[in-house]
Order: C-alpha cells, then structure tokens, then sequence
C-alpha cells in the first residue's frame, strides 16, 4: 500500500469560484488506486471531476464498488449503471435489480435478460 496526501476542496460554485465541491482521496492505495474516492468537485466550465478507486462515490464514479449517478464498475448502485452486479434505475449488467435493464438475469419492471435466448 502507497501514502498519499488528502484533497479536500469546498467551495461555492458561482460562476467565478472555479474549481469547486469536495474531493477526498483516501490515504491508502491499493494498486496505485485509491482505497476511496468521493468526488463531488468540479473542474473549470463545470466538468465534473469522476470518483476513481477501489470504493467510488460521486456524480461519475468508477470502481469494484461504486454509488453515484452514473456508475461503472463490479458492484454499482447508482441511478445509470454498467457493471456485474447493479442495483439501478437504468442498468446494464451481468445481474441487475433495477427498473429499467439489460441483463443476463435479474429483476426488472421492464428488462430484457440474455439467459432467455442462450
């Protein structure tokens, strides 16, 4: 495991306060990666800055586990997601419970699962 230094930014996000939100990147490493990363900072012209690590949490987050709006990872819980397991609202994965999903099996209110065919 690596050291690293904590980054936290608050700040409000007027139209002149750039960067701005709140970033924290845990100390320990795992691989280069951080252990975890909450990101909810924006970069110049609002560009969301993405969660990246092995626990991600943030607007963007990518990562083995992962909560945010638009996750990508092993295990996401999220409201857009691409992963192996997902609990989302919109999810493309291997094993989804989700409302909307494209998936090899799960639960869904409306999904399309791939064991059907195969």
């Amino acid at each position: 495991m690596k050291s690293s230094t904590n980054t936290a930014v608050i700040g409000c996000c007027s139209a002149k306060s750039f960067p701005c939100g709140y970033e924290y990147k845990s100390k320990a490493h795992l691989w280069g990666i951080p252990l975890l990363h909450i990101s909810f900072k924006y970069e110049d012209k609002k560009k969301p800055v993405p969660a990246k690590g092995i626990i991600a949490i943030g607007q963007y987050a990518v990562g083995v586990v992962n909560i945010g709006q638009f996750g990508v990872g092993l295990f996401s819980i999220s409201q857009f997601s691409l992963s192996m397991f997902s609990v989302s609202q919109f999810a493309i994965a291997s094993y989804a419970i989700s409302q909307f999903a494209i998936a090899r099996e799960g639960i869904a209110q409306f999904g399309l699962f791939l064991s059907n065919f195969f």
